[in-house]
């Protein structure tokens, strides 16, 4: 969570970019930038895999994830790139998906 006034201003700056937080003024993304855990990862490691329970969504702020799904024949199939300032995440909680179907890497 960002704690001090610039971090806040910082997350806020680029919350206002995202296309899901399209709508929201001000107020309410100083609320969000309060409620957010930052998190980094090192390339190429996977940050989610299928089957896990999905409790969280995430924007990616810098960087790529490469999606993955895999078929009931086990096999991994290449599903896209999730750019910077796209989310990931929440169609599966909107959707009220108990488990994640893809491995974002």
């Amino acid at each position: 969570m960002p704690c001090s006034a610039a971090e806040i201003e910082h997350v806020v700056g680029w919350l206002s970019n995202v296309r899901f937080c399209q709508g929201l003024d001000r107020d309410q993304l100083i609320t969000l930038a309060q409620e957010l855990t930052i998190r980094s990862f090192a390339a190429g490691e996977t940050i989610a895999s299928p089957d896990e329970p999905v409790t969280e969504f995430w924007i990616v702020v810098e960087g790529e994830l490469d999606s993955f799904l895999t078929d009931p024949r086990g096999r991994e199939n290449f599903l896209g790139v999730v750019h910077q300032g796209e989310t990931v995440g929440e169609i599966f909680i909107l959707e009220k998906n108990p488990n994640r179907p893809a491995r974002f890497t």
